[in-house]
């Protein structure tokens, strides 16, 4: 009696995975229909904008949805690098790179700024020099660590005018993936380098590093 019990429990148990097989096909379907569909959506909308894939052998088409699939993985996220002005094609990735670093950097100090004020509650107005030097350096140090996290995916670039010699004047806009993992052990290290010098930040290091610890949204500016 017991056996037959289990049997039935089993047999109702790959009935129904069996019936939920067609939804969840469809649904897989449906999302890559999406995708291809928004894909083409913005493939259309750069090639409207005179923006052309840079630095791959890879189809606009493919390194779309080669970035999605990636942003599809938990604990991921991109930041989108907008360059203007570059002059020669041999700085395009050294100047979205920094950039995407400085906009990493400049998040995580505006979000340690108002953790400390808002959450921890701290009066910094009493010690408003050392608290600027101290979010200084913390960026600083965010951006120089970083820079060792960023994947890069795919560039876009497209004149934007001319320099005085007549040569093109670049417009970018790279992204890149980040592990939110290996953007918190970032943000530790370079907070502990930001630390050092400074006394005010050695007061409150334990409290403060729960804050670097948490993860944040990365507005892209």
């Amino acid at each position: 009696m017991k056996k037959f019990s289990l049997l039935a429990v089993v047999m109702t148990i790959v009935f129904t995975f069996c019936l939920s097989m067609p939804n969840v096909n469809a649904q897989n379907e449906q999302l890559q229909k999406a995708k291809k569909k928004e894909c083409k959506q913005k493939i259309k909308k750069y090639n409207s904008d005179g923006w052309e894939v840079y630095g791959t052998s890879r189809s606009l088409e493919v390194s779309l949805l080669k970035h999605y699939e990636k942003l599809e993985k938990e604990g991921v996220f991109e930041i989108v690098s907008h360059v203007q002005n570059v002059q020669l094609k041999s700085n395009i990735d050294i100047a979205a790179m920094s950039r995407a670093s400085q906009m990493y950097a400049q998040q995580a100090g505006s979000t340690l700024r108002s953790r400390i004020i808002g959450d921890a509650g701290l009066d910094e107005t009493k010690n408003n020099a050392e608290f600027s030097k101290l979010y200084a350096a913390y960026e600083i140090e965010v951006a120089k660590e970083i820079k060792g996290e960023l994947t890069h995916d795919y560039t876009m670039i497209r004149v934007c005018g001319k320099n005085s010699v007549g040569k093109p004047i670049y417009e970018v806009e790279a992204y890149y993936i980040v592990d939110e993992e290996a953007a918190t052990s970032a943000r530790i290290k370079a907070w502990e380098n930001a630390i050092r010098e400074s006394e005010i930040a050695q007061k409150y290091a334990n409290k403060v590093s729960e804050f670097i610890r948490e993860g944040f949204d990365v507005t892209n500016e």
